[in-house]
């Protein structure tokens, strides 16, 4: 048994262990052109921060530190490094001296590298995963894992289940080989004032769990920002059925994604593929967002409109296809 904790560089003012005033007299916090310390928020205006100074080596030994002590720990094999891409592009100063509008896509990625020396330094290398939100070019170089971020809990292809599968697929083609996504989404919202209402429906959940079982390398749910008034994996026999289908699925798969893993390291080829890699000259796969490969081998096609329960397949001409579920040739 082990568990996972989570990190990130937000300094957060309320936290006793790590006063801002202490930060800021050590030169550790990003700060404004006026020498105060950059305050954040995130979510709400009650969630303020400041910015860990990552250009700085002594910020930097001392986050790596904490990591090791605070984060690793007895039981800790892997953690979640949250946020990352708050970094202004102006307006700020930084230990370097750098254009701050250089650093913000760096910012992460240096971050990441922090916590790959934690690791190391644990002596958890190889053991250890541990997954960033954000990135850059050579963020993949540093960390283990990657995972999409805080969709909507929506079907669409702007900030939803779609739009974390085409993340996916365009990442892969930038080296991001081993990735996933919160299974449901997490951002939530009631607004009676404006008549918004979004909350995640079981059904969202149940195909969400299935898009996930066959395209991400790691299977897991998040209750939300708002878990009290949107389904959950454990809400009913129903969404425990779903949630226990996709994790067999998931199962199934994991020798195949061991090789893929190999393939990876030696060509740089993602694990959940667009059929452009596999199939370049054939214009039809161009614009498919909504079926992927698995490796070479593996064609998935899944539901990912509201009240459908069937999809239209498209197969690239030159190979037999054989469905899993009846062993129908195509």
């Amino acid at each position: 048994f082990s568990c996972s904790t989570l990190t990130n560089p937000d300094m957060v003012p309320s936290n006793v262990h790590l006063p801002l005033q202490y930060l800021n007299k050590q030169g550790w916090l990003v700060k404004k052109t006026n020498g105060k310390p950059l305050s954040l928020s995130s979510a709400s205006p009650n969630m303020e921060f400041g910015l860990l100074d990552v250009t700085n080596p002594e910020a930097a030994a001392w986050m790596q530190d904490v990591i090791v002590e605070n984060v690793l720990g007895p039981g800790v094999m892997g953690f979640m490094s949250d946020f990352g891409e708050y970094l202004p592009f102006e307006g700020v100063t930084l230990h370097s001296k750098e254009d701050p509008s250089q650093v913000h896509n760096r910012y992460n990625q240096d971050f990441t590298g922090i916590c790959k020396k934690a690791v190391e330094a644990a002596g958890l290398e190889g053991e250890a995963v541990y997954m960033m939100r954000s990135g850059s070019i050579r963020s993949p170089g540093l960390s283990t894992l990657f995972w999409q971020g805080d969709q909507m809990v929506t079907w669409d292809d702007f900030d939803g289940m779609r739009s974390s599968l085409n993340g996916i697929l365009s990442s892969g083609f930038s080296g991001f080989a081993l990735q996933h996504q919160d299974a449901g989404g997490f951002a939530m919202m009631k607004d009676d004032i404006h008549g918004l209402d979004f909350q995640r429906s079981e059904e969202l959940l149940a195909r969400w769990l299935e898009l996930c079982s066959l395209s991400d390398v790691m299977l897991r749910s998040h209750t939300g920002n708002q878990p009290m008034s949107s389904a959950q994996v454990y809400t009913n026999s129903s969404t425990m059925n779903a949630a226990a289908r996709a994790a067999h699925i998931h199962i199934a798969l994991q020798g195949y994604r061991k090789d893929l893993m190999v393939e990876h390291t030696l060509t740089g080829a993602p694990l959940t593929r667009h059929l452009f890699l596999h199939y370049p000259s054939d214009p039809n796969v161009y614009n498919i967002q909504d079926q992927f490969l698995i490796g070479r081998d593996l064609l998935a096609a899944p539901v990912l409109t509201q009240g459908m329960d069937s999809v239209d397949v498209y197969f690239p001409p030159g190979d037999t296809w054989h469905h899993v579920w009846s062993d129908l040739i195509v």
